[in-house]
């Protein structure tokens, strides 16, 4: 107790703080320990700068009457030491404080409380309310057993004012740690992203997770852009990326932070890249959508369609815009790369209608003016229908011919000019060639046909496989594999510089293909194409003079002549067959690659199997005894929905007999493969050193694209991209 001293000198007691009791002992020699409990008052707890100071210095007396003699004993006056400030307390406990002063004087009375489970201390002077010492209730992301005993699950922290706090988060986490602005202790957390967002810095609070833009792909954490050389940079001030600049070909858009993107360059225009917008070509010029240089921009004929739609500007979105295209190239018969719109007014003739002026591309003028007469109000509104689009109230077409297209005309379209009996004597000379020339034709196409159905595999292939159209460039060589509809032949080229395979088909029925086998026939082309341009080395390749023609009557396609067996007849010869893991997992991986560069165009196959998988044999291409399996079907369900057709790009006006050249020279071997196509870039991760070639080893082609199907642009990237396999992909066109 205190001691006070009185007015005759006695020792007196201070009774509001004494300690009562009684102690009998007999101490013959040696020491005894008393031990007492005592509940100091305190005059000052200062919690911030950790310095507590007791109301008054306290004394302890102990005094008493010996039994024996009945003499009054007392001890001298002990000063007790008491722990102060931050360790006035062990770790894991709080200075509670009573609610009021304590005995004579003035002051708080105080105990150590040790925390409970789901809370924690590591001060015993701090608290969550400014001033007065408490427990801390548990972080979110932590596990409290009481005292000092904390367990965090994740994020990195620190105990700084009396307290942990979170200051890291792992990468793909948001750092929260305020309600309203203000910072809250027990809100503090590390908030997993989803897997459609991106973060910058986990680390700081001010950074928070952001929805991927439409021109990337994100995992939760980290941004990668859609199209290889194109330049994102980081934004601290907003946490966001922004797209600065886009390679050569592709166009930069930026009306929202979400929708930024380098876009393919449109038909019509040339893109720069960097930040610049796109160019339109000269009236009278086309350029193939992708194009970088004004050089691209090449003399046209252009078709014009005017079409009124029932909707207005703000519903025609990026989306409904392709979905016209592609209704517009599918009505005409034309790539819809050829295709493209110049301008989208509001029209006076209905208040929530607009006016849409596009062109369709030709290299002639009598190509355009067959395009012309194929568009009709109703072809068009079948396509928009089948699309959700609304059909045209006011429909028109017309070739357009301006003076940088003359170079594109025919002969026949200057001497139309003319005047007098010249003119209709030369044509009466044209009208019987072209039907001498068109009889001539017809013996040879049904020559055609019946060695289609003759012909079996391994056969030597008879001059009727080229008396129809192919005579000019190409010799058969030898019947490689037959299908319902066509078959694949062995060709040379006329100079015999080079041996292709050509893929020819035939109508289903009757001596014209309908509307649904162009479509098919369209789709396959565009994906031939695809993996031609961008190299991939696991999927066949156009080759040779016109790869690629689509006529009337007849389709075919010039493809890389390819030495080896399918793997279907692999697996089956009992002397190669079945193949060991690792040749399994070789050709896994290739047929990967090559699913990789459709899937990310939003294109799939439907028709993986071990007959559409060529193994191929080392070395040259060209062997004593070479085989080839291909495989067609033109019968297609009429419920299959194409969304957007893969673009033809530069193969010519096809639908027409257009065509293109393509050598497998062009394709160079070594690296990363890039697809520039559909809008956005995308790279086969198949390498030459990889596939097979430089050690010796057999390769691995994709080798049919007849079944492949396109879906909606928008489910690709969020859906397939994020592989959200949960997720319906979508209709196309049917």
């Amino acid at each position: 107790t205190a001691a006070q001293t009185s007015a005759n000198s006695q020792l007196t007691t201070d009774k509001s703080v004494s300690i009562s009791g009684e102690y009998i002992g007999i101490l013959f020699q040696g020491t005894v320990a008393i031990s007492l409990a005592v509940k100091p008052a305190f005059g000052i707890v200062d919690t911030v700068r950790g310095e507590t100071r007791l109301v008054r210095p306290v004394q302890l007396l102990m005094f008493g009457t010996e039994l024996g003699s009945g003499d009054y004993m007392a001890a001298p006056f002990i000063a007790p030491s008491f722990a102060e400030g931050f360790a006035v307390c062990p770790r894991g406990w709080i200075l509670a404080l009573d609610s009021t002063a304590t005995g004579e004087q003035t002051g708080r009375g105080g105990s150590c409380t040790q925390c409970r489970i789901s809370q924690y201390s590591v001060n015993p002077l701090a608290g969550a309310s400014s001033g007065v010492p408490s427990c801390f209730n548990c972080p979110r992301s932590a596990i409290c057993s009481g005292g000092d005993e904390v367990r965090f699950t994740r994020g990195r922290w620190v105990v700084a004012n009396g307290m942990y706090t979170l200051v890291g988060c792992p990468q793909g986490f948001q750092l929260v740690n305020t309600i309203g602005g203000q910072f809250s202790h027990d809100a503090q957390d590390c908030v997993a992203c989803s897997k459609s967002q991106y973060i910058i810095n986990p680390n700081n609070s001010a950074f928070a997770c952001q929805n991927c833009p439409i021109g990337a792909s994100c995992d939760g954490s980290t941004l990668t852009s859609l199209v290889a050389g194109a330049v994102w940079a980081a934004d601290n001030t907003t946490g966001r990326y922004v797209l600065q600049s886009c390679p050569p070909g592709y166009e930069r858009q930026a009306t929202t932070v979400d929708a930024q993107q380098c876009a393919w360059c449109a038909a019509g225009k040339y893109c720069v890249g960097g930040s610049a917008a796109a160019v339109s070509c000269l009236d009278g010029q086309y350029a193939p959508p992708g194009s970088n240089a004004s050089s691209d921009c090449k003399s046209a004929v252009m078709v014009e369609l005017i079409a009124v739609l029932p909707m207005s500007q703000e519903q025609f979105g990026a989306a409904q815009q392709a979905d016209f295209l592609s209704s517009v190239a599918l009505a005409s018969d034309v790539p819809v790369g050829f295709v493209y719109i110049t301008q989208v007014v509001s029209t006076r003739r209905a208040a929530s209608g607009i006016q849409i002026t596009s062109r369709v591309a030709a290299n002639s003028a009598d190509k355009a003016q067959d395009v012309a007469s194929r568009l009709s109000a109703e072809r068009l509104n079948t396509q928009l229908e089948a699309r959700n689009l609304p059909k045209v109230t006011s429909f028109s077409a017309r070739a357009v011919i301006t003076p940088s297209s003359f170079d594109s005309f025919e002969l026949s379209t200057v001497v139309g000019g003319s005047v007098g009996g010249f003119v209709v004597f030369l044509l009466a000379l044209l009208g019987v060639g072209v039907l001498l020339r068109r009889l001539r034709e017809q013996a040879a196409y049904r020559a055609l046909v019946a060695a289609f159905r003759s012909a079996k595999p391994g056969d030597p292939a008879g001059h009727a496989f080229t008396s129809f159209k192919l005579h000019k460039s190409y010799a058969a060589v030898q019947v490689l594999g037959k299908g319902t509809f066509g078959c694949v032949v062995k060709m040379r080229t006329v100079n015999g510089n080079q041996v292709v395979a050509i893929k020819m088909l035939v109508p289903q029925r009757g001596t014209a293909f309908d509307d649904r086998e162009r479509r098919q026939l369209m789709r396959e082309a565009g994906v031939l194409e695809l993996m031609t341009r961008c190299k991939c080395e696991h999927a066949v390749h156009l080759a040779g003079i016109e790869a690629v023609v689509l006529g009337t009557e007849l389709a075919w396609f010039a493809l890389e002549y390819l030495n080896g067996d399918n793997m279907e007849a692999v697996v089956r010869d009992p002397e190669r067959g079945p193949i060991g893991d690792v040749e399994a997992i070789r050709a896994a991986r290739s047929v990967l690659a090559a699913l990789k560069v459709m899937h990310a165009e939003g294109l799939v196959h439907r028709d993986i199997k071990p007959a559409n998988i060529m193994r191929c044999s080392p070395g040259s291409h060209d062997s004593a005894n070479p085989r080839i399996t291909a495989h067609h079907s033109a019968a297609e369900s009429e419920s299959s929905r194409a969304r957007r057709p893969a673009e033809v790009g530069r193969l010519g006006n096809i639908g027409s007999g257009g065509s293109r050249e393509l050598s497998s020279d062009s394709v160079v071997p070594g690296g990363n493969c890039t697809a520039k196509a559909l809008g956005s870039r995308h790279e086969c991760f198949g390498r030459r050193e990889e596939s097979g070639v430089s050690n010796g080893v057999a390769t691995y082609k994709l080798i049919d694209f007849g079944t492949s199907l396109g879906v909606d642009e928008r489910l690709a990237r969020e859906a397939m991209m994020t592989m959200d396999v949960g997720r319906a992909v979508g209709a196309g066109t049917p």
